[in-house]
């Protein structure tokens, strides 16, 4: 008896459209990087929001992906800073 099937495939727009909204998170957590919000710093120190996006979205990928997200969001911080 085969296992029914847990979600529906996904279509292509769809998955387009999660893509979009990944890359533009990505983003604009860049961007907010350099940016220090009134009541966000502690110390002088502000959130590394690139690190908050990270963790949240790794949470239900496989460690691979994870891993090869944070590396690519690690260069990307990097050219940022530089």
């Amino acid at each position: 008896m085969p296992l029914p099937q847990l979600s529906a495939p996904r279509s292509k727009s769809h998955q387009f459209l999660s893509w979009l909204v990944t890359l533009l998170s990505v983003l604009l957590c860049t961007l907010a990087l350099h940016t220090r919000f009134p009541g966000m710093t502690l110390m002088g120190l502000g959130p590394n929001w690139l690190l908050i996006w990270l963790v949240a979205w790794s949470l239900k990928r496989p460690v691979l992906i994870a891993t090869i997200a944070g590396v690519a969001v690690g260069f990307l911080q990097d050219a940022v800073t530089i």
